[in-house]
């Protein structure tokens, strides 16, 4: 790929584009407003906004609680990358000059275009990683809220995993920055081996803490539910420990798959391997689970004030 210059694209695309017709220019000015609607209501169609709504509304927007801290932050940061990336997508072309000549090359993804990789890659890299940073705290969160008295002195382990995790993420991100945005389209092959066995790390990072908050949460509990006879579907209701396990049952499912379209991606370039949406479901099953846990909190608590039983309160966790 040419080394990217932006005054060259700002040239090139002007004279490639000085005999356009009438009809092509207003279609382009529509193509561009549209593009810029998308952009602005970018933060109602993010996947997490009526999610985060609706906590809000039932925390009475309490900003001042750790939780709904945790949950602004996460949609506040993760969004702003989803604006950078849907802003970097107007770039459908790269005009640049090769031997002094204006050319024009369709792109259709971020590493075919210098600027569009830089904004919707880097860039928008920096806030999903810091938001999904932020989101990992939950569970560290609600751990300590479980777990009482003198065990709260035994929870080291999963700050230890938490900052593994998070460091994990940071690898991520930065890694991104390894690669020369003139680079990227050449070296496309190698970055994403190396992202992908980075990203399987992670995971495996993942189910180490998802496993310390669940192994605390257990022991906190323990007395209260050893004799209780729940089935599953209640006990995920009931338990904050049995849905932070689902999210780990779904990143222990997800290594295996992963794993495989990592060393196939190695050894059979020449085909597509990748398994984004995968990847994206994956990530986001632990927020959404941020989500379902204090949704269900919030009404088993409204059905706690009909309890007399002080033992019960202390069940329902």
């Amino acid at each position: 790929m040419p080394e990217f210059n932006y005054e060259d694209m700002i040239y090139c695309e002007k004279f490639l584009n000085a005999n356009m017709t009438d009809q092509e220019r207003y279609q382009e000015t529509i193509d561009e407003v549209r593009r810029m609607v998308v952009i602005l209501i970018k933060p109602l169609t993010s996947q997490f906004f009526y999610w985060t709504l609706l906590l809000l509304i039932m925390h009475r927007f309490n900003f001042k609680k750790p939780v709904i801290k945790i949950v602004i932050f996460h949609y506040i940061l993760r969004t702003i990358g989803d604006i950078l990336d849907q802003y970097g997508q107007r770039y459908t072309t790269f005009y640049h000059k090769i031997d002094g000549i204006c050319v024009a090359e369709p792109v259709t993804k971020a590493e075919h275009h210098p600027l569009r990789w830089f904004i919707s890659r880097q860039l928008a890299g920096i806030f999903w990683y810091s938001g999904e940073i932020v989101g990992d705290w939950y569970p560290l969160i609600r751990t300590r809220a479980v777990v009482v008295g003198e065990d709260k002195k035994n929870l080291w382990y999963i700050y230890v995993t938490c900052f593994i995790f998070n460091l994990s993420k940071i690898v991520m991100m930065l890694y991104h920055f390894t690669v020369d945005k003139d680079n990227i389209k050449l070296e496309e092959d190698n970055f994403y081996n190396v992202y992908w066995a980075i990203y399987l790390a992670s995971l495996c990072c993942s189910l180490l803490y998802d496993s310390s908050v669940y192994i605390a949460m257990k022991r906190a509990i323990f007395k209260e539910t050893e004799s209780i006879n729940f089935g599953f579907l209640k006990k995920f209701r009931n338990i904050s420990e049995y849905r932070i396990l689902v999210s780990a049952i779904i990143g222990l499912i997800g290594i295996p798959i992963m794993g495989s379209s990592a060393i196939l991606r190695l050894n059979f370039k020449s085909y597509d391997w990748s398994f984004e949406d995968l990847r994206i479901f994956i990530v986001n099953t632990t927020y959404y689970m941020m989500f379902i846990d204090q949704i269900m909190l919030y009404y088993i608590s409204k059905e706690e004030h009909s309890l007399t039983s002080s033992k019960d309160n202390k069940i329902i966790i």
